[in-house]
């Protein structure tokens, strides 16, 4: 459902015709809740309507999603139309195999992002296929700009909204499966693309807990300071006592929730710290050489300074002797990265800092 300027309501579901025939729904309300007319999109049998937004033109873009249960395929398409809900043009969207259902968002130059779990494999007899994270846009017109596809596949990863900021980027969030032998938990996701549709940043959220549990995001929002808002839900597994809850994060514009809890792929479970320990690099921003401070809990042992770009990924490791305070960071392009120290003890600590 989207709001319109005229506290109009855009709705978008679909119609059981028969327990084998549903036609993808498209139905406009005004502000009293009066309906002004309906429309039913199809493709097949199993058609479902998703998500749609209300484009520049004063009409609407919606996607539909159609699935062939026994083949264990499903695909998108996008429809646009006129303000009245009349087909204008459609486009098929997606692979192969059973792709995730696709969510819109405006683009600031006036086309349309969506973004959808794109299936690299057949699914299992038991469960989801793997998957990786597809963003598309299309001109008003039906032309594709772009289709590109981002992160590792896993089992299980969908994508279950996206929303554009203030910057004209986009957030997509989403799930994941996160295997820890002999069982598996889930992460909540977020990932941000540029309107070129290139990855800026992947992070991965859990909330911890005595033993594994799920966390699943279900929708993401920008925030006023630049960072995002993200709510879903926690499923703690017996015995651990978090139960069923719901499940708020609110992270900055890197999608980071504090500066000591930054996701940036060099373990999947938080490691242990130590309380009296911390990090601080200086000068900040730097260029060939950074001071590392650290607090009064520092031990005299050999540790590892590892730096990862914004992208999460590993860019330099440094052995630092025993009271070393000092790292050569020359030749590292210029851009934001996340130091993060330990020792034979664990973690130490971990700082953002700017190379010029």
């Amino acid at each position: 459902m989207s709001l319109l300027v005229n506290d109009e309501m855009i709705i978008v579901g679909d119609s059981r015709i028969s327990s084998s025939y549903y036609k993808a729904l498209l139905l406009l309300v005004d502000s009293s809740g009066n309906e002004q007319w309906r429309r039913y999109y199809e493709s097949g049998p199993l058609n479902k309507g998703i998500n749609v937004i209300a484009t520049p033109d004063g009409g609407f873009a919606l996607s539909c999603f159609k699935w062939v249960p026994l083949e264990k395929t499903a695909h998108n398409y996008l429809v646009k139309t006129d303000s009245l809900g009349n087909e204008q043009w459609r486009r098929y969207i997606g692979g192969l195999y059973a792709d995730g259902p696709l969510y819109l968002a405006n683009s600031p130059d006036s086309t349309i992002v969506g973004a959808y779990a794109y299936s690299d494999s057949l699914a299992l007899p038991s469960s989801d296929s793997y998957n990786r994270i597809a963003v598309v846009k299309f001109d008003l017109l039906g032309n594709r700009q772009f289709e590109k596809i981002h992160c590792k596949s896993t089992l299980l990863r969908n994508v279950t909204s996206i929303v554009a900021d203030n910057q004209g980027s986009f957030v997509i969030s989403g799930n994941n499966v996160v295997h820890h032998q002999p069982s598996f938990y889930i992460d909540g996701t977020l990932l941000k693309v540029d309107n070129n549709g290139d990855s800026v940043w992947y992070r991965q959220y859990r909330l911890p807990g005595i033993t594994d549990s799920d966390n699943h995001l279900y929708g993401v929002t920008a925030a006023q300071d630049g960072g995002f808002a993200a709510v879903g839900g926690i499923y703690g597994f017996y015995p651990d006592p978090l139960g069923q809850d719901i499940w708020v994060i609110k992270v900055d514009s890197m999608g980071c929730i504090n500066f000591g809890d930054c996701w940036v792929g060099e373990k999947e479970r938080p490691l242990p710290q130590n309380p009296t320990a911390t990090l601080i690099v200086y000068p900040n921003p730097a260029k060939d050489k950074i001071q590392l401070g650290f607090g009064p809990g520092e031990q005299p042992l050999p540790k590892t300074l590892n730096l990862f770009d914004s992208f999460g990924r590993l860019q330099r490791s440094i052995h630092l002797a025993p009271g070393q305070c000092e790292a050569d960071i020359s030749g590292l392009s210029p851009g934001v990265y996340v130091g993060v120290v330990s020792d034979e003890s664990g973690y130490v600590g971990s700082s953002r800092f700017v190379v010029y």
